[in-house]
Order: structure tokens, then C-alpha cells, then sequence
């Protein structure tokens, strides 16, 4: 994505620019709404970088909508293959049986085909975007319909259209990551307090009752992370292009098996006998016989878990960084479509909606709010590309200062 992001830097940097020259200012656009003038070098340059963007959002919008199709087929097909497996030969240990098991590869099926459902909006929006380039590339290089300018503010309200599903997609990924956070600090503290000593059974009945009830996949996740950037380390196979989808559903079945037996610390007992299971939504009914267990859960075990919570801190952070700039792009870019369509000026001074929107306006002339609306959108997206290509260095500064504090969570 390097490419992209220099040519939105360099893009939104020449519409700031641009925004600077005399003619962009309010008052001449007022009087002369309609005007034509010779291109410089600065629209030419602007040009040069609006219709990059018409491919790669085109491009994305097809391959959005081509894979959410594809991947929704596929996980639809591998929880009807799940419902149909038989456990036969699937021996039960530690607690751990064919109902744990499946409960967790159900949980990470269904978050996929939700996300695969939400991939196919993201193309929508993707293609929105793509067209509302296509249009105000056209209008920099003065290639006006008869209707000018409404096609280029209805760009303007396609582009913000899109951007809005984004923007929610964004306070999706928030929400999971805040929740992921809280879930991992009180599951490492339920695992350090647990008597009953290195049961996978007992581990997974902690997460479920920690804040994982419906993400056990996420616990897992979190539970096996790698111990220096928190990534998984579990390699799924429904997360391949295949199509045997009972061999992907069995082999992963035992790939979640084997990760959940090998939780089990080598110094402890074990504390639920062969062949009993333990589901995650049952209250273990061993919790108050305190085994002998030498500690309560493997020391790599709370590492993974310490690491996963910092990567989920880290790209929640990142995520709300980028959420603001592109909600306050948004936010600037609306004036010119309320300029157009609902300045405040035409409603009576009496009207409830003409305040309303003097207030969006900040209580601007509508050409004012046009042009501030207009730099600061450019600004604020001139702002997210330098984020981006500085997003390695602010993640190893983000990761060294939340080690720091990790001594400090582990007395808690």
C-alpha cells in the first residue's frame, strides 16, 4: 500500500495548496461560481493523483465484492460440515472433547462469514469512492457537465457515502479490540487466581465466563499468541482457498485440540479425568477442590496473553487514529454539499433547520464553511498517508512503552 498512500499524500498536500490561491477563495467562487481559467502546474499535479485512485478503489471495490462472495459460500458450507461431522474416534482428554472443540471453531466460522458479509459493503463503498474520483478529476481538469457544479458535490456525497460504512467498520473493530483488551486482563488475572491448576477444560471455562463467551476462537487466539508481537500461531485451514471442506473441518478440530492440550502446564496435575468433558458454559463444579497444581497455568500461557492484549492496544490505537482523520475529513467535506444544497442563508432566520445547520457550520456563511470545509478535508487526509508510512516507528514506540508497563499489570 506504499504506493497508494505517497499519491494521497501528495495528492490531498496539492489540493491544500490549491485551496491557498486567490481564486479558491470564498468570496471569488461567489461571484464567480461558473468560472474557467487556464490549469497550473498544481492542477495538473492534482489531476496526476485523482486518477490513480479511480483504479485501485475500482480495483478493490471488484476484488471486496468477488472474495465476500467466494469466502461466504465457504464458511456457509464448512459450519453446515461442522454440524454433520461424527466423533467417533475423537477421544476425549483433560476435559477436552469434540462439544469444546467445535464450540470454538463454530465461534471462528461465524466471525468470518460476518466479516465476509461486511467485505461485500466495504466493496460497495470502495466503488462509490472510485466514481467520486473519476468525477472530481474530471472537474479539476474543467470538464463540466451542463449542470455544474451539482455532479461534483453529488461526488462529494458519493465519496462520503462510502466513506461513512468505513468509518463504522472502524468503531466495529474499536469495539472488538476494547472488549479483546478487557477480556485478556481478566482472563490472565481468573488464571492466576484459579485453583484448580492446569485443566485445558478449566482454561476455556475461564475464558468463556472473561468476557469470550461468544469469541472462544479470539481466546484461543490469544491464549497461543506469539510471545513477541501477540499474532496468532495457530495455522487453520478453513483460512485457505480449498474446497475439501471435511478434511479443513476435521483437520482443524484437531488443530484446536491439540493447541487447547497443549495449554497444560508440565509441572502441574491435571484435574479433570479422561473421557469427562467440561463445556465452556458450565460452571466447573471441581472450581472449589483446590488441586496441588504448583501454579495456576503455564508462564508462556499469561506471556501470550500479556502479548496479545499489547498488539490489540496497539492496533485499537491505531484504528482510532485513523477513525478521526477520516471522520474529521468527512465532517469538513460535508460543508460543501451543505453549502449547495441547505446553505442557511435561504431557510428564514426563524427556522429551526437554517439553525441547525448554521450550527454544523459553526455558525459560518455557508461560502466560508465551504472553503475551510474544503482545506481542512484535504489537510486532515494529507495528515493519514504521513500516519500510515510513520505507523512502523509509532509501533515499536507503542510496544516498548506498553512493555514498560507490563511488570506493573503482572502485581495486579
Amino acid at each position: 500500500m506504499l504506493l497508494p498512500d505517497w499519491i494521497q499524500l501528495f495528492r490531498n498536500g496539492f489540493c491544500v495548496l490549491r485551496a491557498l490561491a486567490p481564486r479558491e477563495s470564498a468570496l471569488f467562487k461567489v461571484h464567480f461560481p461558473q468560472s474557467a481559467y487556464p490549469l497550473s502546474a498544481v492542477d495538473y499535479a492534482i489531476v496526476a493523483t485523482q486518477i490513480p485512485p479511480v483504479y485501485y478503489f475500482g480495483k478493490g471495490a471488484l476484488s471486496s465484492l468477488s472474495s465476500s462472495s467466494r469466502n461466504s459460500d465457504k464458511y456457509r458450507n464448512l459450519l453446515m460440515e461442522l454440524d454433520q461431522v461424527h466423533f467417533e474416534d475423537f477421544e476425549t482428554q483433560d476435559g477436552v472433547g469434540p462439544e469444546t472443540v467445535t464450540a470454538v471453531l463454530r465461534h471462528g466460522l461465524t466471525s468470518e462469514l460476518a466479516q465476509s458479509k461486511r467485505q461485500m459493503k466495504v466493496g460497495v463503498s470502495q466503488g462509490l469512492i472510485a466514481v467520486a474520483f473519476l468525477f472530481l478529476s474530471l472537474n479539476t481538469l474543467q470538464i463540466r457537465f451542463p449542470s455544474h457544479p451539482s455532479p461534483v458535490v453529488n461526488a462529494v456525497i458519493s465519496m462520503l457515502t462510502g466513506l461513512s460504512y468505513l468509518l463504522y467498520t472502524m468503531v466495529l473493530s474499536l469495539i472488538t479490540r476494547t472488549k479483546n483488551v478487557d477480556s485478556a486482563r481478566r482472563l490472565r488475572r481468573s488464571l492466576k487466581k484459579s485453583p484448580n491448576g492446569n485443566s485445558p477444560s478449566e482454561v476455556v471455562s475461564l475464558a468463556y465466563r472473561s468476557g469470550y463467551g461468544e469469541d472462544l476462537m479470539e481466546a484461543l487466539t490469544a491464549l497461543t499468541a506469539s510471545k513477541q508481537d501477540g499474532s496468532s500461531t495457530l495455522n487453520f485451514q478453513y483460512k485457505s482457498s480449498g474446497t475439501n471442506y471435511s478434511d479443513m473441518v476435521y483437520n482443524d478440530l484437531h488443530t484446536i485440540r491439540n493447541a487447547l492440550l497443549a495449554l497444560r502446564d508440565p509441572a502441574a496435575g491435571t484435574c479433570a479425568a479422561d473421557g469427562a468433558e467440561e463445556t465452556p458454559q458450565r460452571v466447573t463444579r471441581s472450581r472449589a477442590k483446590s488441586s496441588t497444581a504448583a501454579q495456576a497455568v503455564s508462564s508462556g500461557v499469561l506471556v501470550s496473553l500479556d502479548a496479545r492484549k499489547r498488539e490489540q492496544i496497539v492496533s485499537g490505537l491505531t484504528t482510532l487514529a485513523f477513525f478521526l482523520l477520516n471522520f474529521g475529513a468527512g465532517y469538513s467535506y460535508l460543508m460543501c454539499v451543505l453549502a449547495f444544497y441547505a446553505p442557511h442563508e435561504s431557510f428564514g432566520g426563524d427556522s429551526i433547520i437554517g439553525a441547525a445547520v448554521s450550527l454544523l457550520m459553526f455558525n459560518q456563511p455557508s461560502a466560508v464553511a465551504d472553503w475551510w470545509g474544503g482545506l481542512l478535508g484535504d489537510l486532515f487526509w494529507t495528515i493519514e498517508p504521513v500516519l500510515v508510512l510513520a505507523s512502523p516507528y509509532l509501533t515499536k514506540f507503542l510496544y516498548k512503552a506498553l512493555g514498560k508497563n507490563n511488570h506493573r499489570e503482572k502485581q495486579d
